[in-house]
Order: structure tokens, then sequence, then C-alpha cells
């Protein structure tokens, strides 16, 4: 049998250049952190786990659904600062609202992974994140061609994912919504099923996805551990009543070792 082995040539300019930006792996140090997605149905605790992160917290509201949450934690001593991108229901926002709205939702997201003022970041919700950047770059969220997506999933990602070269958490939540069906008739029937809302790749770009739920005949909160990028042996795993936190959801991520990196103060806001 003849020798199959491809030859590749390869200038020596070329290799040498290659030396560069290689970095031996070394364990890391400092505070450990965590980058993760939570969706649940409404009033299921995605906003008091968004505040169970360690402060100062940058929160970055775009929902009306943190007022009765945000005050206890507050009285707690917890730092929090908050930041509205609310859209007004009733307004028909121009092109122009859009970009502006987009433009400074953006860098106030960036500032808040990137100015080390901050310990963690909270997004509420990342569903209306996603439709800010979908209306400045569509004008519409409706019968956009998918090929017109490609940059603009890129651009989101990429900035999502700036989070990973900083020293920082962030909580970004989502909303659920019910999934429908065609029966024969043609006519759309609830299936029992419920979906997160908001960028459909968003679980592939954070470290740990969750689920939340409120679990009725218990009278308790629960979360799910749906992915862990970490970990992931904690597939499936469950959390209830007070476990439902990020202090504990990062110690079962990193070791309870951790305890301390999920404490408030360990970054001053300036």
């Amino acid at each position: 049998m003849a020798n199959s082995t491809a030859s590749v040539q390869i200038p020596q300019q070329d290799i040498h250049a290659a030396q560069n930006g290689w970095v031996v792996c070394a364990p890391a140090t400092g505070p450990r952190r965590m980058i993760v997605s939570t969706q649940a149905r409404d009033k299921a605790g995605k906003t008091h786990f968004g505040f169970t992160q360690p402060g100062p917290i940058a929160f970055l509201n775009l929902d009306r659904g943190w007022e009765g949450v945000l005050e206890k934690f507050v009285a707690a001593g917890k730092t929090i600062v908050r930041k509205d991108f609310l859209i007004d229901p009733t307004a028909r926002m121009t092109e122009g609202a859009w970009d502006k709205l987009w433009y400074e939702l953006r860098a106030s997201y960036y500032l808040a992974v990137s100015s080390g003022r901050f310990r963690s970041v909270f997004v509420d919700t990342g569903n209306a994140m996603w439709e800010a950047q979908r209306m400045e770059a569509f004008g519409k969220l409706t019968q956009v061609p998918p090929l017109k997506y490609q940059e603009v999933n890129s651009q989101f990602e990429a900035l999502i994912a700036t989070a990973y070269n900083y020293p920082v958490n962030v909580v970004i939540a989502h909303r659920m919504k019910q999934v429908y069906e065609n029966d024969a008739a043609g006519r759309g029937q609830k299936t029992g099923a419920w979906e997160a809302t908001g960028y459909k790749d968003m679980r592939y770009v954070v470290q740990v996805n969750v689920e939340q739920a409120w679990l009725d005949d218990e009278n308790t909160p629960a979360m799910r551990i749906d992915t862990c990028r970490q970990q992931q042996k904690l597939r499936g795993a469950v959390l209830k009543g007070d476990m439902c936190n990020f202090p504990t959801l990062g110690m079962m991520v990193h070791g309870p070792e951790t305890a301390a990196d999920w404490a408030d103060g360990s970054r001053e806001v300036r």
C-alpha cells in the first residue's frame, strides 16, 4: 500500500513566527468566578438568584421585576449599582431610539465586566438584551432571513464572552414561554412544555446553565443544573430551598474550599 501521508511545506519564517504566543498553564490565582445563564417562568426566583452574587453588583435592568427583591439585599448590606434600559410598552420607538438604546446597553455591559469596579454583573433579562440588538440591526423581530443573523449572532456572542477576559461573575436571566404545536385543524395548542426565550445559543456561550422553578407542592424554590462546563457530572443536579443561590452553586462547581470567593466585598466601587 502506498504511503498516503501528505507532506506540508511551511516556510521557515512562518515557523519562527509561530514560536510566539505560547503560555505555560498554571493553577488559577485570585477568586473564582462563574458565567451563568438562568431561565425560569415568571416569579420563580431569577431576580433573587442574580442578587445572590458577590457584591458589588452592576445591575443592567431591562425588566420590571426587581422591585421588592433588590431592596432586601441592599438592606442586608449588599452594594448594587443599577442602570435602567426600560422600554415603554405603550410607545413606538424609532430606529434612532433603538440605535441609541443598544449602543448604551452594549457600552454599559462592557464597562461593567471590564472596569474592575464590580465583582459581579446581573443582566435582567437576556431576552430583552437580545431583542434590543435585533431591533437595532433589523428594525423588526420577525421575517428576517436567517443569513442576516450570522453577523448579529457573532457580535452578540462576542459581547457576552467579553466577561471571560476579566475576573467577574455574570448572571444573565431569561424568561420562558409555553411551547405550541398545531393540531390537525392547524390551530395552535399548548403542549405543556416550556422553553427559554432570548438568544438560542446562549447555553454554549456561558459556563453554567440552570433552570429555576417554584415547587408549589413543597412551597419552595428549586434549581436544576442543565449544563456545567467545569463539572459535567453536575448535569441534572437539583438544589432546593435556601440552596438556590449563587454561592452554593459556586461551591458545587469549584469545591467547598472556594467559599470565600463568593463573599461580598472582594471588589470596591470607585
